[in-house]
């Protein structure tokens, strides 16, 4: 049986993984929030690009919770990652943000590496929308891309 791991652990692991997708920009293990516009270059812009491109990694409450011992209980939680790229009709963004998007999702499905065991697709698969968004005042592809996680949580 394989080990289930803390939720710290799956966040890490899957932000490795986006991490590790060509041309992916920032990825953010939790969201950030933007005071100043140098902030905003700083979490949202990618250096190589100069546009914004950028993932953000968010957990959500958790669905269940299972006592296995004492105060250690295993958790079901849904994880959200939410995708930008600053939209450009000349350049044709949609088939570079879609690219993006199946790696991304290729990265998370199944991959025993980030969960310890694997997503909880079976019962609800993965949940992906794509869509256009604002992020500062930039127009955006967005994508939002979620999945059920087991982790461990010690609760005292």
């Amino acid at each position: 049986m394989a080990t289930v791991p803390t939720l710290a652990t799956i966040l890490s692991n899957v932000k490795t993984q986006i991490e590790a997708v060509s041309s992916i920009g920032n990825v953010l293990d939790r969201p950030r929030d933007a005071v100043n516009p140098e902030d905003f270059d700083t979490l949202f812009i990618d250096t190589t690009s100069g546009t914004v491109r950028c993932w953000i990694i968010d957990i959500g409450t958790s669905d269940t919770l299972e006592d296995v011992a004492g105060n250690l209980f295993i958790t079901t939680r849904t994880v959200s990652v939410e995708g930008f790229l600053a939209f450009n009709q000349t350049d044709n963004s949609q088939s570079t943000f879609q690219a993006l998007v199946d790696a991304v999702q290729s990265k998370i499905n199944g991959n025993s590496s980030i969960f310890g065991t694997y997503p909880l697709f079976a019962d609800t698969g993965t949940s992906i929308q794509v869509d256009f968004a604002t992020l500062g005042n930039v127009l955006c592809h967005h994508a939002s891309i979620q999945f059920l996680v087991e982790s461990t949580e010690v609760v005292s």
